[in-house]
């Protein structure tokens, strides 16, 4: 008599080998979706470097920017104790070492309180032209005098500006309204 089926020692083996199958698979599947996981935050990872490298490379371009002039010796701080002071246009890149006790190359000695302890810094010094307000008439007839703006310009009591043309500039503080 002919019989039909599998027999137990069949049905252990395709069920051993249907196990390795099924354990191979999905071994396979959780190493994909681990690689995807590691894949997905290096590039997440990539993407804000570029995204930060991008605002300090523009930053840096500009770093001694002051208007039309080339000269930055012609740039005159009247704030914060003017040349060597964190506004000091003279020196367009300093640069702050954790630990040490001054800005390098200017030699300043303001203390920044917003620095993480333990951090490095940089500082850029140019002028950011998106902000152009012209100087109405009358103009300044001598260095003391007042200079007149447009009404509503977004300028504020407090707020650190410059005055420049293609010879000088003049770093201030805003004192009145």
């Amino acid at each position: 008599m002919k019989q039909r089926g599998a027999t137990l020692v069949e049905l252990m083996i395709a069920l051993a080998i249907g196990a390795i199958v099924v354990a191979a698979v999905t071994t396979l599947l959780f190493q994909t979706k681990k690689n995807y996981t590691i894949q997905d935050s290096m590039a997440r990872l990539q993407e804000n470097a570029r995204f930060a490298m991008q605002f300090i490379v523009r930053d840096l371009r500009m770093a001694g920017y002051f208007g039309c002039m080339d000269d930055v010796t012609s740039v005159f701080n009247h704030v914060d104790g003017g040349a060597g002071s964190l506004f000091d246009g003279g020196s367009p890149i300093d640069g702050y070492e954790q630990g040490d006790d001054d800005w390098r190359p200017s030699g300043s000695t303001a203390q920044i309180s917003s620095i993480v302890s333990g951090t490095d810094a940089i500082a850029l010094r140019y002028l950011d032209g998106a902000g152009n307000i012209p100087i109405e008439e009358p103009y300044m007839p001598n260095v003391s005098a007042a200079l007149h703006l447009a009404a509503n310009n977004g300028l504020k009591k407090g707020d650190v500006i410059a005055v420049t043309d293609c010879s000088s500039a003049d770093i201030f503080q805003i004192t009145g309204p």
